[in-house]
């Protein structure tokens, strides 16, 4: 929880390779300087609008959403870590006694999570082109006849978020080789925000979601085929849950909730 993806780095040879870090802007945790648009609010993090998004505006908890916000807002101005302010959001986000008092609205279930999640994500990209380029070098595979997307995960978290974070970041990846320049980039994403929420006022399922279960199953055979972690060093700490065994049963049940 609160670190960024897992990028698989082949070797030159093809005899293999090894997960590298990838950069903060894949981490939901990292605080965004200037923030992002979500949702009639400017969010300066991820993980913070997401467990936000629970409540609907202008109960208690949302509002200490907002002022939370506000303090990490401060911080990153005066420079500071605002890590432990996403923290307590998350505990805030999953304070049971408050989602029986307030309610939810329910975009927390299923794949319907993972799509929220995306959409934050590709609000901050599409602000910030710099975490853009940051995404493009650190997970393009050069290839001939074209570049390529390197494998993606998380690192071992709660619920099955180390694969939901390599296919959000993975799926963004793929749509920015393909366009051209970060104007493009930050365009399509703005469009592909909009064009969501108007497919869900007709539909439970959209253009999105067909999207991300695609990744999903890319992903899965990708990861099918790789080594699992370095035991030792700083990678000592994620061999257990990043295997491919334990990575696939983990898509798995992403599989599954995806019919939830």
């Amino acid at each position: 929880m609160g670190q960024p993806v897992l990028i698989f780095h082949e070797n030159e040879d093809g005899s293999g390779g090894d997960w590298v870090e990838g950069p903060e802007a894949t981490d939901n945790f990292g605080s965004v300087a200037g923030g992002f648009e979500f949702d009639g609010v400017r969010y300066f993090q991820v993980e913070l609008a997401y467990q936000a998004s629970k409540f609907r505006k202008g109960t208690p908890p949302f509002e200490r959403f907002l002022q939370r916000n506000d303090d990490m807002r401060t911080a990153i101005d005066a420079g500071q870590n605002a890590s432990a302010l996403g923290m307590a959001a998350w505990k805030d986000g999953h304070n049971k006694q408050e989602h029986a008092e307030f309610g939810t609205r329910g975009f927390h279930d299923g794949i319907r999570k993972v799509e929220l999640m995306y959409l934050m994500h590709a609000a901050k990209y599409s602000e910030h082109p710099e975490l853009q380029v940051e995404l493009l070098q650190a997970a393009t595979a050069p290839r001939e006849g074209g570049n390529l997307t390197r494998a993606m995960t998380g690192h071992s978290t709660t619920a099955d978020w180390a694969v939901y974070n390599g296919v959000i970041q993975s799926l963004l990846h793929a749509h920015f080789l393909r366009l051209s320049d970060a104007s493009s980039r930050s365009a399509f994403l703005r469009a592909q925000i909009a064009k969501y929420w108007q497919e869900k006022e007709v539909a439970p399922d959209t253009t999105l979601t067909a999207e991300l279960l695609k990744a999903r199953n890319d992903l899965q055979q990708r990861l099918d085929q790789l080594p699992r972690p370095r035991k030792g060093g700083a990678m000592a700490a994620l061999a257990q849950g990043l295997g491919g065994a334990a990575l696939l049963s983990a898509a798995s049940r992403l599989k599954k909730v995806s019919a939830m």
